[in-house]
């Protein structure tokens, strides 16, 4: 995960959805690892279904915007300069 955000600039608040994905797709693979008996829909155990769609929702928020900055972006530590507060603008 730190080598994918070096790597690439990700978007602010971008990182965390890809954890979340990568997390719940190492969950799946370990779901069907097991052979112990379990709570089952279908032919599915429940803890795999979940993992899918929480790696569903992960994804879809992590390209939810774009997951990748542009050079327009404003960096997440730019702070905008204060507005000028009692200056008006002169009248010719």
């Amino acid at each position: 995960i730190v080598a994918i955000d070096r790597r690439h600039t990700l978007r602010a608040g971008k990182l965390f959805p890809l954890y979340l994905g990568l997390y719940f797709l190492g969950r799946m693979w370990v779901e069907e690892l097991r052979s112990d008996p379990a709570a089952m829909i279908g032919p599915l155990r429940w803890n795999f279904v979940l993992s899918m769609l929480m790696v569903i929702g992960a994804a879809t928020w992590f390209r939810w915007g774009g997951a990748v900055s542009h050079p327009d972006d404003l960096h997440p530590d730019h702070v905008a300069e204060p507005a000028a507060v009692g200056r008006e603008e002169e009248k010719p």
